[in-house]
């Protein structure tokens, strides 16, 4: 296991690559794109825009995926009211969304646009949480469907061509060179990067008692429908560039975007991932197959930004890398033990990365944070 040289980014991450100075490519893109010229680029995307843009009143411009976090907020200010385009927006709603994601959703549908929000079938969305878990180590499995499966399907039952989205992951967090200085997503972004783990929903059909039908809403459309309709994607990031702590403060002080009243639970920041209430299981399962956690890519991107030294960074990683609160409540919801929840959790656990003991169970220091074995120094 071995660290960026600039950054304090693994390459345990999915994707990541380093040059032979040992840089990652997360840091070599941000990088570049302090000489990109995104006047030209933002031109760019009027024209394209333009291309997209319903002439005649008839339909909507196009369709933002939302959560009404942050990155929701900002996008639907910027298109509406920058680029005066008429979208829809549309909402999967989160596994179990916490009070400040509902205080914040109920203050984007303030922002004054049309909006749909899809709640699923909790039954089915129980058990499609505890396949995500138990069978690929991710809770959050099937949101990711529904998160860019849903808006797809609205988009193409309403004709609606273009979809657009915030960052690009792969260009802020670091991913295969195939996928980076593109603004579009497609197909093969999503199969690629999309936290679909290289598998089809459909996977979870008879998992306790699951049929097809109750996956429709997890569905990515038919590739001939996506032709049929021409739908593609953009990202607003590729071509305005991204900075989450500047347009945080920007949708706060204008628009009441609210963060929460203390630091995240495994998190350097307070106004990440607010809306689902499960969000630190989710973080803490990366964190024990990769070795990284949230606090880590949060301090990379600060770094990025000539926020946080890099001795700054390893310090916020040590401290709250591998935190998790939720565990309780997250085992009632999905009516397991803690016990199983634990044998799950040490089943993903990367043995490359963490110390074991003469059984190979994962050890533990004196506050319960396991040991790595090439641990993040200066």
């Amino acid at each position: 296991m071995k660290y960026c040289k600039k950054c304090i980014m693994p390459n345990t991450r999915p994707g990541l690559t380093f040059d032979e100075n040992g840089i990652c490519n997360a840091c070599l893109t941000a990088e570049a794109r302090k000489k990109i010229d995104f006047k030209a680029r933002r031109k760019e995307l009027e024209q394209i825009l333009g291309k997209y843009r319903n002439k005649d009143g008839s339909n909507y411009d196009c369709v933002i995926p939302v959560s009404g976090q942050k990155d929701s907020h900002y996008q639907t200010i910027t298109i509406k009211e920058e680029f005066g385009m008429n979208p829809l927006c549309v909402t999967a709603g989160a596994t179990v969304s916490s009070e400040l994601g509902r205080q914040n959703l109920k203050n984007f549908q303030e922002l004054g646009v049309d909006h749909i929000l899809h709640t699923a079938n909790p039954n089915i969305r129980r058990k499609l949480t505890k396949f995500g878990f138990e069978r690929f180590g991710d809770n959050c499995w099937p949101c990711h469907f529904g998160i860019f499966a849903y808006p797809a399907r609205i988009a193409i039952s309403h004709n609606i061509q273009l979809m657009i989205w915030g960052e690009s992951s792969v260009e802020e967090y670091g991913g295969p060179a195939s996928l980076q200085n593109s603004g579009f997503l497609d197909r093969r972004y999503l199969e690629t990067y999309g936290g679909f783990l290289g598998h089809e929903i459909e996977e979870a059909i008879g998992y306790e008692g699951i049929k097809k039908h109750h996956l429709i809403s997890y569905m990515y459309p038919s590739d001939e429908a996506i032709r049929r309709v021409g739908l593609t994607g953009l990202f607003l990031g590729h071509y305005l560039g991204w900075n989450a702590r500047k347009q945080v403060e920007f949708i706060k002080k204008k628009y009441g975007f609210r963060c929460a009243p203390r630091r995240c639970t495994g998190q350097i920041c307070n106004y990440e991932n607010l809306d689902c209430y499960y969000v630190d299981i989710h973080d803490y399962l990366m964190y024990v197959k990769y070795g990284f956690g949230r606090a880590t890519t949060q301090a990379c991107i600060e770094i990025h930004h000539g926020r946080l030294t890099r001795e700054e960074a390893i310090d916020l990683a040590n401290m709250y890398d591998g935190e998790v609160e939720t565990v309780e409540e997250f085992c009632e919801y999905l009516g397991i033990t803690e016990k199983h929840f634990w044998e799950v959790i040490d089943s993903f656990t990367n043995k490359n990365v963490f110390k074991t003991d003469s059984k190979g169970k994962p050890l533990g220091d004196n506050f319960g944070r396991l040991v790595k074995k090439y641990p993040l120094t200066p």
